[in-house]
C-alpha cells in the first residue's frame, strides 16, 4: 500500500518534470535550469492538448498526453544535437555551476547541484515527517466539503478521459488532470493518486522552482542558493495549512510554480540577459503563465504583487540608463519609477471595480483577528495556525536586514511586505478597504499567508548565511588569534556553522521542552496533528469503513451506469469517486436540478404525489441510498456519520423524513442505519 503510493508519487513527479524538462532542453538550456523549470512547459502543453482532444473526441491519459509532449521534445533536443554546436543560452551563472573541487569525489559536484538535491532531500523529508506520518492510510482522503468535488472531478477524468478545461464545471483543471492521469496509470485509488499528486507538487515542483528563483537572484551568492534550497519548506503554514483548509489543493499546485515563473519573469527583464536568453525566457514565462491560469489564476495575481515592485525597481534603473550623461538623470529615473507605481495602482483599482470582477472582490468573509494581533501573528509565521515560529521569523528578519544592504535587491524587502501587509488587511479589516487590497483572493487570508510564505524564502536564504558568514567569521578570529593556521580555521568555522544551521532547524521544527513555553515551535506539531485529526479521527469520517463496505454492496446490487439517488450529507457525496457507484450527488452544493429538487423535498411522499415520482422518472431514479438513515432532520445522533457543513435542513425535509415504512419505498439493502431503497414500480 505505502509502496504504491511511493510509485505513484515518482510517477506524478515524472508527469511533471519530463515532459517539460525535455521541450526546454530542447530550447536551449542546461539541465539544472530544465529541471526547475519543466513544469510551466509541461502543464501549458497538456492544457493545450486537453482542449484539442476534447474537440477531436481523442481520450486524455499519460500515453496521449505525457508520451507525445516528452516525444516532441526529445525529437526536438536531438535534432538541435546534431546540428553540432551546443552552447545553453538558459543556464544558471558560472559561479553555481564551478564544481567544488577541481578533483575527488567532489568534481562533479556543484553548488547550484548542492542546493537542489538539498531542496529534494528537504522536501522529502518533510512531507514524510509532517504528512505521510499522519494520514494513518495512503487511501485515506479529506471529508471535507471542497474535497467532495475535487475527488469526483479527479474521477470523472478518469472515467471519461476527457481533461478539457473548457467546460466552466471542471476548471480549474492542472492539478486535476495530473491526479487522473496517476489513476489511470497505475489503477490506484482516487484518493491515493490525489495524495501523490499533493506529494508530487512538495517534493518536486516547489522545491526546483525554489531553486530557480533563488538562482536567479543571488547568482553570485551560492551559499545564499544551496541554504535557500534547504529552508524553501521552513514554514509550518505553507503547504501543510492550505491543505486543510477547503482543502486548496489547486492552490497548492499553483502556488508551487510561482517561484520557477517569477524566476523567468526577472530573467526577462534583466539587464544582463541576453538577447537569446531574453527570447527563450519570455516563451517560457507565457507557457508558465499558462499553467498558473490552469491549475488556479489567483496564483498570478500572487505572484505579480511579489513582481511589482521589482518592475518599479527595473523601471527606475531602465531610466537612470538610458539618461546617462544627462542633467538630472536622477530626478527623471525616480519619476519614471513613481508613474509606473502609479499605473499600477490605477490597474489595480480599475479591476477591482470592474463588474466581472465583483463576485470575487466583494466576496463575504468574516475577519479573525484585529490588526494588533495580525501584524504579530503575520511576521511570526503563525497566521491562523496560532503557533508562532519564533526562530524562523529571526532569520527572516536578519535576511530583510541584509538585503537593505543589498543594491538591487532591497525590492525583495518591498515584496515580503506588500503581501504581509496584504494578508494583515484580509484577516482583520472588514468593508470596502479590505474588497479593494484584499478582494482579488476572495479576501482570503489563507492564500495571501500561503503567497507570504512562498516568497519570504530568499529572505530566510539570505538570513540564514549571515549566520553561517557570523560564525565563521567569530571562529576564524578566534583560531587566528590563538595562532592556529588558516585551514584549521576555515574548518572550524564550516563545522560551527553547520551545528549553529542545525541548531536553528531543530529549533524550528521540534518543540524542545527546555526551551521556554511561549517560544517553543509548535507549528508543524500543529499542522500534524491537526493532519491525524482531520485523516484518522473517526468523528471528522462522514464516510466510515462500515459505510464504504456497504456502498459496495450497493455498487453490486444495482445495474452497472444506474443513478443512485442519495443524501451527500450522510457520506455517500464521496461513494462516487471512492467505490465508483453512480450517485446524484458527487459534491455539496447542487446546482439546482429541479428534478433533483423536487426529490429532496418531497422523496418520502413519492407514492401520493404524482409531481415527485415523475420527477423520480426524469432524472431515471430507480434506488435510494441512505447511510444514516433514522436520525430525522438534524442528522445527528447516536451512531450517525456526517458532515453538516452547508446542511440547509428545512432543504432536505422529503429525504430526512424517509422510513423503511414510507410507502412507494421498497428495502433492498439494510444494516444498521445503512439503506439501499427502490421505487416501487
Amino acid at each position: 500500500m505505502w509502496t504504491d503510493l511511493l510509485l505513484a508519487t515518482f510517477l506524478a513527479i515524472a508527469f511533471l518534470v519530463v515532459p517539460g524538462f525535455l521541450v526546454t532542453r530542447s530550447m536551449g538550456s542546461t539541465w539544472e535550469f530544465a529541471l526547475c523549470s519543466g513544469p510551466l512547459v509541461t502543464l501549458a502543453a497538456f492544457g493545450v492538448l486537453s482542449v484539442a482532444y476534447g474537440a477531436l473526441g481523442v481520450p486524455c491519459g499519460w500515453l496521449t498526453l505525457a508520451l507525445p509532449v516528452a516525444a516532441a521534445g526529445a525529437l526536438a533536443w536531438a535534432l538541435r544535437l546534431g546540428r553540432g554546436s551546443w552552447c545553453p543560452a538558459l543556464r544558471f551563472s558560472e559561479r553555481l555551476e564551478r564544481p567544488l573541487a577541481e578533483s575527488g569525489p567532489l568534481r562533479r559536484l556543484t553548488p547550484l547541484r548542492l542546493a537542489l538535491a538539498l531542496a529534494l532531500a528537504a522536501g522529502a523529508v518533510t512531507s514524510i515527517a509532517v504528512f505521510v506520518l499522519s494520514i494513518g492510510d495512503p487511501n485515506a482522503f479529506e471529508q471535507t466539503y471542497d474535497n467532495a468535488w475535487h475527488l469526483s472531478r479527479i474521477h470523472l477524468f478518469a472515467e471519461t478521459q476527457n481533461f478539457s478545461p473548457l467546460n466552466p464545471s471542471l476548471y480549474p483543471s492542472a492539478w486535476h488532470g495530473i491526479a487522473a492521469m496517476v489513476e489511470l496509470a497505475l489503477g490506484v485509488s482516487t484518493p491515493l493518486a490525489e495524495n501523490a499528486t499533493n506529494l508530487a507538487f512538495i517534493v518536486g515542483v516547489f522545491p526546483l522552482g525554489s531553486v530557480l528563483l533563488l538562482g536567479t537572484l543571488f547568482p553570485e551568492r551560492p551559499r545564499v542558493v544551496w541554504l535557500g534550497g534547504m529552508l524553501c519548506l521552513s514554514f509550518a503554514f505553507f503547504p501543510w495549512r492550505i491543505m486543510l483548509f477547503g482543502p486548496l489543493y489547486p492552490n497548492l499546485a499553483a502556488f508551487s510554480l510561482m517561484p520557477a515563473e517569477a524566476a523567468l519573469f526577472i530573467r526577462l527583464c534583466a539587464r544582463e540577459t541576453t538577447a537569446a536568453a531574453r527570447l527563450r525566457s519570455g516563451a517560457l514565462f507565457v507557457l508558465g503563465g499558462m499553467s498558473m491560469a490552469l491549475a488556479q489564476p489567483n496564483a498570478i495575481f500572487s505572484a505579480g504583487v511579489f513582481l511589482i515592485p521589482y518592475c518599479v525597481w527595473r523601471v527606475r534603473q531602465l531610466a537612470y540608463d538610458r539618461l546617462e550623461g544627462r542633467r538630472h538623470r536622477l530626478v527623471f529615473s525616480i519619476a519614471a519609477a513613481v508613474l509606473l507605481t502609479a499605473a499600477f495602482v490605477s490597474l489595480w483599482v480599475l479591476l477591482a471595480k470592474a463588474p466581472f470582477m465583483d463576485g470575487v472582490v466583494n466576496y463575504p468573509r468574516e475577519t479573525r483577528l484585529d490588526l494588533a494581533q495580525a501584524i504579530r501573528w503575520g511576521t511570526g509565521f503563525s497566521f491562523v495556525i496560532r503557533r508562532q515560529q519564533f526562530f524562523i521569523a529571526a532569520v527572516v528578519a536578519l535576511g530583510g536586514a541584509r538585503l537593505l544592504l543589498c543594491r538591487g535587491r532591497r525590492w525583495l524587502d518591498v515584496s515580503y511586505l506588500l503581501l504581509l501587509g496584504i494578508y494583515v488587511v484580509a484577516i482583520s479589516i472588514e468593508g470596502p478597504v479590505r474588497n479593494l487590497i484584499a478582494g482579488f483572493w476572495y479576501s482570503d487570508f489563507y492564500r495571501l499567508a500561503a503567497a507570504v510564505c512562498v516568497f519570504c524564502v530568499p529572505l530566510v536564504a539570505m538570513g540564514m548565511d549571515g549566520v553561517v558568514g557570523a560564525v565563521s567569521w567569530c571562529l576564524r578570529a578566534i583560531v587566528g588569534r590563538l595562532g592556529g593556521s588558516e585551514r584549521l580555521a576555515g574548518r572550524l568555522g564550516a563545522a560551527s556553522a553547520a551545528l549553529v544551521v542545525s541548531a536553528i532547524l531543530a529549533l524550528n521544527y521540534v518543540p524542545f521542552e527546555f526551551v521556554e513555553w511561549y517560544y517553543r515551535s509548535y507549528g508543524f506539531d500543529a499542522v500534524a496533528y491537526e493532519l491525524r485529526d482531520m485523516y484518522q479521527n473517526p468523528a471528522n469520517q462522514a464516510l466510515s469503513p462500515e459505510e464504504e463496505a456497504f456502498v459496495e454492496r450497493v455498487e453490486d446490487a444495482v445495474s452497472p451506469g444506474e443513478v443512485v439517488y442519495n443524501m451527500p450529507f450522510d457520506g455517500s457525496v464521496f461513494a462516487y469517486a471512492v467505490c465508483d457507484l453512480d450517485v446524484a450527488y458527487d459534491s455539496f452544493g447542487p446546482e439546482g436540478d429541479a428534478d433533483l429538487l423536487a426529490l429532496q423535498g418531497g422523496l418520502d411522499e413519492i407514492a401520493f404525489d404524482p409531481e415527485v415520482r415523475d420527477a423520480a422518472e426524469r432524472a431515471g431514479i430507480r434506488y435510494v441510498l441512505l447511510l444514516d438513515q433514522g436520525y430525522g432532520e438534524d442528522l445527528v445522533g447516536d451512531g450517525s456519520t456526517v458532515y453538516t457543513h452547508g446542511y440547509v435542513k428545512k432543504d432536505w425535509g422529503g429525504v430526512t423524513g424517509v422510513t423503511d415504512e414510507t410507502p412507494g419505498l421498497e428495502t433492498v439493502l439494510a444494516e444498521g442505519d445503512m439503506r439501499l431503497y427502490r421505487i416501487a414500480e
